[in-house]
């Protein structure tokens, strides 16, 4: 395997095999590979420690996993790490969303949206929210606010890459 080949090179430096080895976390992911995701994963952050998207990739592997806490431990990190980026407070939102969190959740989603006001994701998911919470109206501006962002199916929308 030429990533594996990469890592036993020593031509890299922590911080490129850290994004490296989440790279490979992402593409296992992806292929249903999730112990062998979280492994990568891990690794890339014994590598370095300081990457976002590492942790936020790790929390959806956990989330896949149905590990909540540690999904939201993730998240949390990711968060403290990059605390402007809309899609880890999405992705942390899905989470308390899961959970039965409404409020942690709207929350998130509201902090999403102040970050990134085009983001149709946070809107679909608030809409969400505000539906289990019985607020058909907000649902159905927030859906059609999403619809209004991104008119388009996107096959990528519940799996985003980060690195």
């Amino acid at each position: 395997m030429a990533c594996t080949n990469l890592f036993e090179g020593g031509t890299l430096n922590n911080q490129q095999q850290a994004i490296a080895y989440a790279n490979r976390g992402v593409a296992f992911r992806k292929r249903g590979g999730l112990p062998r995701a979280l492994a990568d994963f891990d690794r890339g952050i014994e590598l370095d420690a300081g990457l976002a998207p590492v942790y936020a990739n790790r929390g959806l592997v956990h989330q896949l996993m149905d590990e909540p806490d540690r999904a939201l431990a993730d998240f949390n990190r990711a968060i403290e790490l990059d605390p402007k980026s809309a899609l880890y407070y999405v992705n942390r939102g899905a989470v308390y969303q899961r959970k039965g969190d409404q409020n942690h959740a709207l929350a998130d989603y509201n902090r999403a949206i102040e970050l990134d006001p085009k983001f149709a994701m946070a809107y679909n998911n608030r809409g969400g929210v505000f539906k289990e919470k019985g607020d058909l109206g907000r649902a159905i501006a927030d859906y059609d606010r999403a619809i209004e962002i991104d008119p388009k199916p996107s096959p990528t929308a519940t799996a985003p890459l980060f690195i």
